[in-house]
């Protein structure tokens, strides 16, 4: 056990869960952000689902090869710290994709995004670790596990729901936009957030 384990009262240590999972459900929207829009975005960009394929490629090409890079960075600057940096340019990046008018430049902010997204797990699982008591740990691992399987269950539904409501574009602003918000939270309330 920890000594910020010790450290933390009940309410601080749930604060951070809801800032940890909320950060890692938003990294998993943002996995399954484009796929439900692809027929829309071939419209409107005359591109094919080759081209639209290789977003998600350059996205998750991205993430895996920062992954390490990204613990190194927890372990080197801390896990908040490296979290928010992920967390704003994630959410920057995913939200630019619906402003942008070419596609090299929606692969170079997938790209962008994909590093973001690389923090997650390795800054997650050090702040768990340092808040959480020993005794806890698989209980709230379950929890962060399930809080990102949940953005995967949320997103396909969501950004339909959203082009419906508004267009394709304004679906990716809107979701950039949840994830500006959620890192404004980490910001502002997440004191706490360490390894």
């Amino acid at each position: 056990m920890s000594a910020n384990a010790h450290a933390l009262t009940r309410g601080e240590r749930s604060t951070v869960f809801a800032l940890v999972g909320a950060g890692h459900f938003m990294s998993h929207v943002y996995i399954l952000s484009l796929p439900p829009l692809f027929a829309l975005i071939k419209t409107e960009l005359e591109i094919s689902y080759a081209a639209l394929g290789l977003l998600v490629t350059a996205f998750h090409v991205a993430t895996g090869f920062s992954q390490v890079p990204a613990g190194f960075a927890v372990d080197r600057f801390g896990a908040r710290k490296t979290l928010l940096f992920g967390m704003f340019l994630s959410a920057v990046c995913m939200g630019s994709v619906g402003l942008v008018e070419t596609y090299p430049l929606m692969i170079a902010l997938t790209v962008m995004a994909g590093v973001g997204n690389s923090v997650f797990h390795p800054a997650d699982y050090a702040i768990l670790a340092g808040t959480v008591q020993k005794q806890h740990l698989g209980k709230a691992f379950g929890f962060h596990l399930l809080a990102g399987n949940l953005g995967f269950a949320t997103a396909p539904v969501l950004m339909v729901a959203l082009a419906a409501w508004f267009d394709w574009r304004m679906a990716m602003v809107v979701v950039g936009g949840a994830g500006v918000a959620i890192g404004l939270c980490m910001l502002l309330f997440g004191h706490n957030l360490r390894a």
